[in-house]
């Protein structure tokens, strides 16, 4: 195997990039409403309320670095609550359950994401994320694969695939395309992913002349 046993986003760091992403989502499409289908008054007051909807939401997750998790959890929920149209929130409260080790709660808390939002990426990559850990490795396959179908440029769903195929489906040269794909496309790419790909070269070209590994 490419990886070893720390192949997996340590825990705080899976919960930072699950908060940053949560963000991004909010901002660009995590929220159920219909585009707008021209200018009118009443679409700028909802783009104006949108606008403001998003820079609180924001402040939010500022805060929850620095807050305890309880804390952070209830900020959040209380902007859903203010917010209802939103699938973001529900996906940081997720990704700090998941962080703690509270499986259920975060299965519950990425099923109200996607109500809201079916096909929002953050929410079906946390949910392959569940099916892989509990063994059911063809639905995470099918989760990160719908992740990218709503968002081929989330860069999360690309590095889960790759660890799924690599490690866990015995398809490693169909991992290096998504590590890959991670790599050009994370804002900071785990340094290890490279060596993966180097790693799953070496044996590919190894195997193609015959020469096995090296013992």
């Amino acid at each position: 195997m490419s990886a070893s046993s720390q192949n997996s986003t340590d825990h705080s760091g899976m919960l930072r990039k699950l908060m940053a992403v949560a963000a991004l989502g909010l901002l660009v499409a995590g929220c159920a409403s219909q585009p707008r289908q021209g200018p009118s008054m009443e679409g700028d007051a909802v783009d104006t309320a949108r606008a403001k909807a998003e820079s609180r939401y924001l402040d939010v997750v500022a805060r929850v670095g620095l807050a305890d998790d309880e804390r952070a959890i209830a900020d959040l929920e209380a902007f859903a609550a203010r917010h209802p149209e939103f699938a973001a929130p529900w996906v940081s409260i997720a990704g700090i359950h998941e962080a703690n080790g509270r499986f259920d709660a975060s299965v519950d808390a990425v099923e109200r994401a996607l109500e809201i939002r079916p096909d929002y990426a953050p929410a079906l990559s946390l949910l392959g994320i569940r099916h892989r850990r509990a063994g059911r490795f063809v639905e995470a396959e099918s989760a990160y694969r719908s992740a990218l179908d709503a968002d081929a440029t989330y860069a999360l769903a690309h590095y889960n695939l790759a660890v799924l195929l690599d490690l866990y489906r015995g398809r490693p040269a169909e991992a290096v395309v998504h590590y890959r794909r991670y790599i050009e496309l994370a804002d900071e790419p785990d340094p290890r992913v490279a060596r993966w790909v180097r790693d799953i070269e070496r044996r590919h070209a190894l195997a193609a002349s015959g020469t096995g590994e090296e013992g």
